[in-house]
């Protein structure tokens, strides 16, 4: 269980990284400048990051539904499914009638955010989730470390590093080579320990003799 969970969660919190980044110029990629205003483009890439950022609940809660439901657990995981998504439509309505757009936009985060906690607690009641990560804290703590950096880096990126290009596909390669380098570097300085202890040896097998 813990490594499909580390590894969607790493997938999902690199599209949303990706997103942040360069979701503008998919947007414009996609439409063309006569299709929408610049306000427009604005509210459809900050909707198009809250569906990211449902989805980085929504793939994390995934594992724990499989496990719930594998366990014996699918009866009371979908009647809480069932309150959650009462609760999403009563603060659908609220969210729509006092915030219009931006309210439309928290929706799916919401929706997930607590369709993802219920799978936990539900999950929680049938695994030992503590006995789980027993030994595995310090990871767990550079793991979260790395997802929050993934989500803050592109934020930096588009501050200090975005440049125009002629051709707009150019720049999107650029600019996501960047980031991923970026990724990559931190995910090495953070995991070094681990990537010696069991890659390294690997590798000098590997080598001609």
């Amino acid at each position: 269980m813990r490594l499909p969970l580390l590894g969607l969660s790493l997938f999902a919190v690199l599209q949303l990284g990706a997103i942040i980044l360069v979701g503008d110029d998919i947007l414009a990629l996609l439409w063309s400048e006569k299709a929408l205003t610049a306000s427009e483009y604005q509210i459809a890439y900050y909707m198009l990051i809250a569906n990211m950022v449902g989805i980085v609940f929504s793939a994390t809660g995934q594992i724990f539904r499989k496990a719930t439901v594998a366990l014996g657990g699918a009866k009371s995981l979908y009647i809480y499914w069932t309150f959650t998504q009462l609760l999403s439509a009563a603060y659908s309505f609220w969210a729509i009638k006092y915030f219009g757009v931006w309210g439309l936009a928290s929706i799916p985060v919401l929706n997930q955010l607590l369709m993802a906690g219920v799978s936990y607690f539900v999950a929680a009641q049938k695994i030992s989730i503590s006995q789980m990560t027993s030994g595995f804290h310090v990871f767990v703590m550079k793991w979260f470390a790395l997802l929050l950096a993934i989500i803050l880096m592109p934020i930096a990126v588009r501050k200090l590093f975005l440049f125009d290009y002629e051709l707009q596909w150019v720049g999107l390669l650029v600019h996501l080579s960047l980031f991923g380098f970026l990724v990559l570097l931190l995910a090495f300085t953070l995991f070094f320990r681990s990537f010696k202890a069991k890659f390294l040896p690997v590798f000098y097998r590997l080598l001609p003799r």
